[in-house]
């Protein structure tokens, strides 16, 4: 009986440990793991690529004359919406695209797959650079991403050439025959301009008064005339200069006088062409 419990007892514990290592072995299957991850995590979808066009009808435009603005999605877009919107700075005034803080939406239209395109008519009243953003959404799910494009408007002054130069005079009355002349002298360019000369002289017998900006030189030739100057005005199209002589003279009767001579304005445009205008004897009427 001794024998028998010898033998079979170390037999129990050797098919007990061959038992226990089954569960491990059934649980190790790569082959297996990696044929259901690729059943249920399926690749996703790339969101498909869209261009979102912005042009304006003319560019530069000039003050006061009709732009048009339109933004087109292509190709063949889902439906969703185009907003045509402005940049605006911190105190919510027009700007450029690269100082904008935020877009202000000045039209939205709805995009179908025949229809892609918006577009915004706009007058400008005052010259400048000006920011736009076209800003197509689609609809959710729609398999595209929201899509952006900006560009810069510039706003010209309204003037016909290259450079418009005027002048005019006005006259107050101070005391008996004595007036004060204020002579005012406009310059608008069209395009850019570099060392520019204004230069002109008020009638004899004048006392002078000041010039508006401070001039380059302020010359007296003899019985109270004084010849003025300014010098190296440049200029970027689309922006304007005011120029003013002060001075007093007596005007010892009704009707016209002639207060100013011939002025002129001289210099180069940005090709290095010289220009030369003129105006002519500005007058004031008591």
């Amino acid at each position: 009986m001794k024998i028998s419990k010898t033998i079979y007892l170390p037999l129990l514990v050797l098919l007990g440990a061959f038992t226990a290592c089954s569960p491990d072995s059934e649980e190790v299957s790569p082959s297996a793991s990696l044929s259901q991850g690729a059943k249920t995590k399926p690749a996703a979808a790339a969101k498909e690529s869209l261009t979102l066009s912005l042009s304006f009808s003319d560019n530069p435009v000039k003050v006061g004359s009709e732009v048009t603005v339109t933004a087109v999605v292509m190709p063949n877009p889902n439906e969703g919406v185009i907003r045509i919107q402005r940049a605006v700075d911190a105190l919510g005034n027009y700007t450029t695209v690269a100082l904008a803080t935020d877009w202000l939406t000045v039209d939205e239209e709805t995009v179908t797959t025949t229809d892609a395109m918006a577009s915004y008519t706009y007058t400008p009243d005052a010259v400048g650079m000006f920011g736009f953003r076209s800003h197509y959404i689609p609809k959710g799910g729609s398999g595209y991403g929201a899509t952006m494009s900006t560009a810069d408007l510039e706003v010209i002054a309204a003037c016909t050439g290259k450079l418009t130069f005027t002048g005019e005079a006005k006259a107050t009355q101070l005391s008996g025959n004595l007036y004060r002349i204020e002579a005012t002298y406009t310059l608008a360019a069209c395009e850019d301009f570099t060392n520019l000369k204004l230069q002109g002289g008020n009638t004899a017998h004048t006392t002078y008064v000041e010039a508006i900006p401070i001039a380059t030189a302020a010359r007296e030739t003899g019985n109270g005339n004084v010849v003025t100057t300014w010098e190296g005005i440049n200029m970027t199209g689309g922006t304007t200069r005011t120029y003013k002589v002060i001075f007093d003279k007596e005007l010892k009767s009704a009707g016209t006088h002639t207060v100013t001579g011939d002025w002129s304005v001289k210099g180069t445009d940005a090709s290095g062409a010289p220009i030369e205008m003129h105006v002519a004897e500005l007058t004031v009427t008591i």
